[in-house]
């Protein structure tokens, strides 16, 4: 699955501001403020699919050792 990146990283100070904007009657609604935003990086994942989930077994596995302690 794919992760977008936004072009405005500064996603907290945004969502706080379109909030205020909708309260103030700027936007009508999330889905009208939503039209604004603009992707700057696309992320695809190129691991190999039992390589990826041996890594997360590891993790899962890791996870377990350190709560039984």
């Amino acid at each position: 699955m794919p992760v977008e990146r936004p072009a405005d990283v500064e996603t907290t100070v945004r969502g706080a501001g379109v909030l205020a904007a909708i309260g103030a009657g700027l936007f009508a609604d999330l889905q009208e403020a939503a039209e604004l935003w603009q992707l700057g990086r696309r992320f695809e994942p190129d691991m190999a699919d039992d390589q990826r989930q041996g890594l997360a077994d590891g993790y899962d596995q890791a996870v377990v050792q350190a709560l039984s302690r």
